[in-house]
């Protein structure tokens, strides 16, 4: 649209100077919305993973190939028409195509926040904003497991994303309502009720997801047993073998409670072990629903 505007305002500049204004104003408006509704995304995801400038405008190494040239193309189409209308017809509405492409940038970023898989940030920088209270001691900071399941990354994916049937498979929770769902129907903030420490506990935790590999990472929003509960599934094709999935678990956790060192250790490996062979039996299973 702006294209066809800026080339019939060059040849018609006196009676299509509205037109070329307003069109360029609101792709300039737009555009700022949308590098704006990016930063705010990209400062939540910030909190346990590395995002620059350069990955979430530009797409910089976050993005599939096929999907950063087709942006940066339209980018690179919208500046070029942009500076040609302009030194076509100086001192004319034409110049307010040069506010244009702040648009195709405000989409680039938009689709970075959302869609972009950065590299998840150092180990320190995940715990250190949460305040500990004095003489209390966290559970565990941070663990890593992987184990390899005979299904899909798709078919893993997709259990770890129905989290209403969580219930009939993962051992420790009792209930789950989704609060919020993203643009693709996902969860995007989902309320748990699950036993821990000889107690129920109940949690908010909000998603995103990746796609390259296939990715879904979760930070607390609110607990009443914990500071911090944030963690990831990563679902790895095993080369050569479709049907097998490299699944690695990480999980950063905070509890505001005074835990022996025996204690948290035990703790650790149950739930690692519990949320890995729970999948791998729910995934390898072939039950639940599709999404």
């Amino acid at each position: 649209m702006f294209t066809a505007v800026a080339v019939l305002t060059t040849a018609f500049p006196d009676p299509l100077a509205v037109p070329i204004a307003v069109v360029s104003l609101g792709l300039l408006a737009l555009g700022c919305w949308a590098m704006l509704w990016a930063f705010q995304r990209a400062l939540q995801r910030s909190r346990y993973e590395l995002i620059g400038v350069g990955g979430l405008y530009f797409l910089a190494g976050c993005a599939p190939r096929s999907v950063r040239l087709s942006m940066m193309a339209a980018l690179a189409l919208e500046v070029a028409v942009a500076l040609a209308a302009a030194s076509a017809r100086p001192f004319t509405a034409s110049a307010f195509g040069i506010l244009v492409p702040v648009y195709a940038l405000g989409l680039s970023g938009a689709w970075g926040a959302r869609h972009g898989i950065f590299p998840p940030g150092p180990p320190t920088a995940q715990l250190q904003n949460a305040a500990i209270p004095a003489g209390t001691v966290t559970m565990f900071e941070q663990a890593t497991k992987s184990i390899t399941i005979e299904a899909s990354p798709a078919r893993c994916f997709e259990v770890v994303c129905d989290f209403e049937s969580y219930p009939e498979w993962a051992t420790e929770v009792k209930q789950v309502e989704v609060i919020r769902r993203d643009d693709d129907g996902r969860g995007g903030l989902v309320s748990f009720r699950a036993a821990a420490m000889g107690r129920s506990t109940n949690y908010l935790l909000e998603y995103y997801y990746g796609s390259n590999p296939l990715r879904v990472s979760w930070r607390l929003v609110q607990g009443d047993l914990t500071r911090r509960l944030d963690g990831e599934y990563c679902f790895n094709p095993v080369p050569g073998e479709p049907d097998r999935t490299e699944v690695t678990y990480h999980l950063a956790v905070q509890m505001v409670m005074p835990l022996p060192g025996f204690v948290k250790r035990r703790a650790e490996a149950r739930v690692m072990q519990t949320a890995l062979e729970n999948l791998r039996r729910r995934a390898e299973s072939g039950a639940g629903k599709l999404l």
